[in-house]
């Protein structure tokens, strides 16, 4: 944007990497799944104009075929600039994994 600050298009694109919370807790070994969207929601709740921002990237609840996940965006001068809300449903293009990697290990 003029003047240095975050495009707000942007922020709904960083939004909208949210699965990767699922993936971050399954962890490695796990066959090839995407998680397209079924709905995102993005509020915009200010201007981002730092160099970087802070995403918070939280799985509320992954299983039977789908994850409701959630993303805030901040930025360290002015707080909160966007919360994004998404539900997605899992696709594994070889099948799916064998029933004991449906829960991380440990």
């Amino acid at each position: 944007m003029d003047g240095g600050g975050w495009d707000p298009l942007g922020l709904v694109t960083l939004c909208d990497t949210m699965p990767g919370a699922v993936g971050e807790r399954m962890g490695p070994g796990l066959p090839v799944w995407f998680a397209p969207s079924v709905d995102l929601t993005v509020q915009l709740t200010g201007t981002a104009s730092s160099e970087w921002l802070l995403a918070r990237n939280r799985a509320r609840h992954a299983g039977e075929g789908y994850a409701s996940v959630e993303m805030e965006l901040w930025d360290p001068a002015v707080g909160l600039v966007a919360y994004g809300t998404q539900l997605c449903f899992f696709s594994f293009p070889e099948g799916p994994p064998p029933p004991e990697r449906l829960r991380p290990p440990g």
